[in-house]
């Protein structure tokens, strides 16, 4: 997640151009500062999610965690 919506948009390209689903999803915190998250894939179960997290940071070297669509 970050607070710059360039840096979002910067790691959404690089991840589209290796192939992945990359979006970016923006929301606000109670803090009311805007928040842009990098999201990929779309799982039925965290099992699921969890288990590619741990093969895309494998691959790609990059720390990243499962979360629920929407859920922040």
């Amino acid at each position: 997640a970050y607070l710059n919506a360039e840096n979002a948009q910067n790691m959404m390209k690089k991840l589209t151009q290796k192939g992945y689903d990359a979006r970016v999803e923006v929301f606000n915190d109670a803090k009311l500062r805007t928040w842009n998250t990098v999201r990929i894939g779309n799982y039925p179960t965290k099992e699921q999610a969890e288990e590619d997290l741990r093969i895309f940071y494998e691959k790609e070297k990059i720390e990243w965690v499962a979360l629920p669509h929407n859920k922040f």
